[in-house]
């Protein structure tokens, strides 16, 4: 099935479209170094699921996640919440680049004994 654009181009319809949402637009962009350092400014926390390679428990921990990332903004913090399981070494280079000033690791095990750690205490 083709199609004019409005410059007058004949697009093919038939073939795959590329749709690229905000939160791969702004990695592809932090890849290249093209974010406003002005952008960063104000995150308070990076929210991330740790990925453990079962498929079925990251769905399950990134849903949690979002709940989480719900309530944290419900009491004022500015979050960026990462949108699919990560290993941490790289959610924590991603809160570093983003200049957040805490970062949020949801983990499957701890999650369902509702074990809360606070690296910065130390615990």
């Amino acid at each position: 099935m083709d199609e004019t654009n409005a410059f007058g181009q004949t697009l093919n319809l038939s073939s795959p479209n590329v749709c690229l949402g905000d939160a791969v637009v702004l990695e592809l962009l932090e890849a290249k170094g093209l974010v406003p350092r002005d952008l960063a400014a104000g995150i308070d926390i990076v929210a991330f699921a740790l990925a453990t390679g079962d498929a079925a428990a990251d769905a399950a921990s990134a849903r949690a996640l979002a709940g989480v990332a719900r309530e944290l903004r419900a009491i004022g913090a500015t979050v960026d919440l990462v949108l699919e399981p990560k290993k941490p070494k790289w959610a924590f280079k991603h809160a570093d680049r983003r200049g957040a000033r805490a970062c949020v690791m949801l983990a499957p095990d701890e999650w369902a004994t509702a074990l809360l750690l606070n690296s910065a205490a130390g615990q």
